[in-house]
């Protein structure tokens, strides 16, 4: 087992005869590893002291490293001699009772267990509900754009790994690059990098919260979450690296100077979207209380929208590989809900309208300030969207209208955006000529289309959108 520890010489006692207790009355040997990450206090004394009567050893950093660097160091201290690895922190917040029903479930075939506060049956308590709902919205995004579809707590330290898998990810990355993340984000960062390997991940439930801690945490949210946001970010483009061919690629000419400008749009999308998330991450937190607060239905709307047609160039139906011509990529757009809450249905799409008497008083608001649009963000984080791009359309109003109007589909060669040229120069959609004059718009860009001209028109939408003025 590897218990952190950071100025922990109060709780440190009670926590390592707990974990005595539960391993003894299960008939199984342990060893605890206790990693003293700079205390201030007596931790190191008092864990040497314990180490007397209990299986326990202590490794200590000098200085306080962060709880990345000292779960690392027991990581691969406990990895040399194989088996199963507990982690848990020496805080009191979690409940060393839970530990022989994670390991049955490590000899069932899974490969990591973690203790959820949000399983079916967990609890958290403590913290003030602007901290609960950040992180729920947190988990929430990391399982929108990783593949941690399934795991609702990735935030949670109380674990069990198997031995053999982080020997293969410490030989993988490298001992020194087992964890990276100094702080909180290093949890995250771990079931990630575990996902590569095929890892098995299963939760159970637990009841944690600040108020159960000793010495609760006072980290500052938004630091936090742009340690998260970075490592979404790096394990994204390493999963886009291994997927590009490493040989026999067939470039065509001009095809690399097209893939380098579209790597420029790309990262300038990210870097945006990322800086955006952290700022308004609070401001969301408050968005999504207020939506849930007063009217009933889920916090966020998500609708199939038509993305970008990577088919630029097919002559033949030999050379399509899909079966059916959606005019795009389908994707699932986030968005904030403004309206009263009827299930999507893909037979009866139609625009929003001002003044539209499905929207809620909230959702009023929002749609004025745009701040409904906000969790879009996140669709540039998966590569659905960028930043700046024509508004992607729902697939049976996309149909209708490249029956009705000419080049209607050129505008799905470059992916759809937040905002664009024509949402910054017209207007909402009420008429089929409004709909034509934004389509010009749109198709102006897609041929200027450069990094500079991004540039220009997110700087165009800030007066836009503060004047309340132009249409998504």
């Amino acid at each position: 087992m590897v218990v952190t520890a950071h100025n922990a010489a109060e709780s440190l006692p009670k926590l390592l005869h707990q974990l005595g207790r539960t391993m003894r009355s299960r008939g199984q040997a342990y060893h605890v590893i206790v990693v003293d990450d700079g205390s201030s206090d007596q931790t190191a004394r008092v864990a040497a002291g314990l180490a007397r009567n209990l299986p326990v050893s202590v490794m200590t950093h000098v200085k306080k490293e962060g709880m990345g660097r000292a779960l690392r160091t027991g990581l691969l201290e406990a990895a040399r001699h194989g088996g199963v690895i507990v982690t848990l922190d020496a805080q009191q917040a979690h409940n060393p009772l839970l530990i022989p029903r994670m390991l049955d479930r490590l000899h069932q075939g899974y490969d990591i267990v973690i203790a959820s506060r949000y399983d079916d049956g967990g609890l958290e308590l403590g913290g003030g509900v602007s901290r609960r709902l950040i992180r729920k919205t947190t988990n929430a995004a990391v399982r929108a754009l990783t593949p941690l579809r399934d795991v609702r707590d990735h935030t949670s330290g109380f674990r069990a790994y198997r031995g053999d898998l982080l020997q293969t990810l410490a030989g993988k990355h490298g001992k020194e690059f087992l964890v990276h993340e100094t702080g909180f984000a290093s949890r995250l960062e771990l079931l990630l990098k575990a996902t590569s390997t095929g890892a098995r991940i299963l939760e159970i439930p637990q009841v944690s919260g600040e108020e159960l801690r000793h010495d609760p945490p006072r980290r500052p949210i938004l630091a936090t979450l742009r340690r998260y946001a970075a490592v979404v970010w790096r394990h994204r483009v390493a999963a886009h690296d291994d997927s590009q061919p490493e040989h026999d690629e067939i470039v065509f000419p001009g095809a690399r100077s097209v893939r380098n400008s579209e790597r420029l749009h790309r990262a300038l999308s990210v870097a945006v979207a990322l800086i955006g998330i952290a700022a308004t991450a609070p401001l969301m937190a408050l968005i999504a209380l207020a939506v849930k607060l007063t009217s009933r239905g889920p916090v966020l709307y998500m609708q199939t929208r038509v993305g970008i047609d990577r088919r630029t160039g097919a002559t033949s139906s030999s050379s399509n590989r899909r079966q059916a011509d959606n005019g795009g990529r389908p994707f699932r757009i986030y968005k904030f809900r403004t309206m009263d809450h009827v299930p999507e249905n893909s037979n009866h799409q139609v625009w929003a309208r001002p003044n539209d008497p499905r929207v809620t008083t909230v959702g009023r608001f929002l749609r004025q300030t745009r701040m409904d649009e906000l969790p879009q963000l996140f669709n540039v984080l998966r590569g659905d969207m960028n930043i700046v791009g024509p508004r992607p359309e729902q697939p049976k109003i996309f149909a209708d209208l490249r029956s009705k109007i000419g080049r209607y589909e050129e505008r799905q060669r470059v992916p759809p955006g937040i905002t664009g040229r024509a949402q910054v120069l017209s207007s909402y959609d009420q008429t089929l000529d409004d709909v034509r004059r934004k389509v010009a718009f749109d198709l102006e860009y897609v041929e200027r289309r450069s990094v500079w001209e991004d540039l220009r028109i997110m700087f165009q939408t800030i007066p836009v959108v503060v004047l309340r003025r132009g249409a998504w």
